[in-house]
Parts: structure tokens; sequence; C-alpha cells
């Protein structure tokens, strides 16, 4: 997945370059990306794993646990979802606050459709606890990989048009 994280930078560098489109795309991810690395690899993984290496021999318990997790990850991860769109205005002028006028709605329109990545990649973070706890690593590591893909195919397809594409393809 490095070199797949490389080749979307590589792309989008390519492609947009020194631009104010290539200066949101960076602005909208950067909180998402945090957000994901902070509570998907670092509290949801940190408190999953050691109930699921528990639990795996008991498949009720398991099951049980994966469950409770991922319903909880789930509504923790939606709330922040909504309170994140609620202050759209409000964080999108923390994240690029000299920005041109005409380029401010399709700020909030990439910082809204990046949303849901990150309820998306909390419940990515259980499953990924699990097959860790499984001693599954490559699994995981593969769903990084289609990230970048889809970036890498998203920043192709507008091939230098519209950002929004690439924020969808996330």
């Amino acid at each position: 997945s490095r070199a797949s994280g490389f080749i979307k930078v590589a792309a989008i560098a390519a492609f947009y370059g020194r631009s104010v489109e290539a200066d949101m795309l960076t602005a909208v991810m950067v909180l998402p990306d945090l957000v994901y690395k902070f509570l998907s690899e670092g509290l949801v993984s940190g408190a999953a794993v050691p109930i699921f290496v528990r639990n795996k021999d008991d498949k009720c318990s398991l099951q049980l646990s994966f469950w409770s997790i991922f319903w909880i990850t789930l509504i923790v991860g939606a709330g922040l979802s909504i309170f994140l769109a609620l202050g759209t205005n409000a964080i999108c002028t923390l994240l690029m606050p000299e920005i041109d006028v005409a380029f401010e709605p399709v700020l909030r329109k990439m910082w809204l459709i990046l949303i849901p990545y990150l309820t998306l990649g909390l419940l990515s973070g259980v499953q990924t606890s699990l097959l860790n706890s499984r001693m599954s690593f490559a699994k995981p590591a593969f769903g990084a990989l289609l990230v970048n893909l889809s970036i890498i195919v998203g920043t192709f397809i507008a091939a230098g048009d519209s950002i929004i594409i690439i924020a969808i393809a996330n």
C-alpha cells in the first residue's frame, strides 16, 4: 500500500500540480485520514484485537464481541459524521481560510462527500482487528491498496478536470 500511496500522490501531482484543486483535495483529506489512523488503526484496533484474541476459541463469544464492537463503532462513527457535516462551513474555513470564494462550494461538496469515509474507515478497523487477531495480515493491507487504487483511478478519470471525481472515488 505504500507503493500505491506514492503512485496516488504522483498522479494527483501530475494532473493538478500546485493548484487550488490539489490544495482542496489535500485539505479535505487531512482530517479524515488523521481520524482514521487515530481511531481505526489505533483506538479500535488496540481495544478490539485483545478482545477477539481472548474469545477466538469460543465462536459465540467471538461473534457477540465482534457485533457489539461493530455496532458501537457504527454509532460513534455516524455521530462523528453528523457532527462534522453540521460543522462543514466552519471546518472548511479552518482547512482553507484564504480560499477564493468561487472555490468554496466545491470545497464544501468535497468535504461532505468524504465524511462517510470516516464511518466506513472505523468499521473497516473493526474487521481488520478481527483478521489481525486471526493472524491474517495480508487481507487488511489489501483494503488500503483498494482505497489508493480507487483514488488513482478517480484521478485518471478526472484527468485535470473536476476534483470532485477523486473525492467520490475515495
